[in-house]
């Protein structure tokens, strides 16, 4: 009798711990990741994106941001179509999207050679009276550029090449006049953005859009976070 009751106590403590590790695994549940898109792309339409086949974004306009979408850590299959298509997109990709990463997927180039641009956003809190922010080179017939400002006597971020980003960099929470220029020569202004307010707390994407054949060229600054 007491061999048999020992032999149902260690059953139930075996049945225990087999439904405990089954809840732990449940419970750890899945990672998340945010995930937006720029259309930086000169002369191209409003788009729609897909991911994974399902509409994630409808007919975002040339030089304008989405907001963030949360989605599980993964593999997606990121298809950009005209606003209404559904066939022939201008981008189709698969992107892996970590856990606990903020992406921003950019479109740039001209009609007929749009490419997808991912960026790994640092969207973490900047030291106390800072803003975070960075530089991403987005127009397609332009040679490389400096972010200069007060004047274009100081260089925030230095030759960066088209279809490339700046590492991120703290700067004091203010207004800045921003001007970008070709690289190392401060008075040959491309563009600017005069009275830029970076707010403390605050993460920015500044980018350079348009084109220098029609002299449509932009400085676009878009809030992260």
């Amino acid at each position: 009798m007491i061999n048999r009751i020992l032999l149902m106590i260690c059953c139930f403590s075996a049945l225990t711990g087999l439904l405990a590790g089954c809840g732990s695994s449940s419970s750890s549940g899945f990672t998340t990741t945010d995930f937006r898109v720029i259309h930086a792309s000169p002369n191209t339409g409003a788009v729609d994106v897909f991911v994974n086949g399902a509409k994630q974004v409808s007919n975002l306009p040339y030089s304008n941001a989405s907001g963030y979408s949360t989605l599980e850590s993964g593999n997606y299959h990121v298809r950009i179509f005209p606003e209404g298509q559904t066939v022939n997109p201008i981008i189709d990709t698969n992107e892996q999207l970590n856990g606990n990463t903020t992406y921003t997927l950019m479109l740039i180039g001209q009609t007929g050679s749009v490419s997808a641009l991912l960026l790994t956003d640092d969207n973490r809190q900047p030291a106390a009276g800072n803003a975070r922010i960075r530089f991403v080179h987005a127009s397609p017939d332009t040679l490389s550029a400096d972010l200069r400002a007060n004047g274009g006597f100081t260089t925030l971020f230095a030759n960066v090449s088209y279809g490339a980003s700046s590492a991120y960099k703290e700067v004091t929470g203010g207004t800045y006049d921003l001007t970008v220029t070709r690289a190392g020569e401060p008075t040959v202004v491309l563009a600017s953005a005069l009275g830029t307010v970076f707010s403390s707390g605050s993460v920015y994407t500044v980018v350079l859009e348009g084109l220098s054949s029609n002299d449509t060229l932009l400085v676009r600054v878009y809030t992260d976070k």
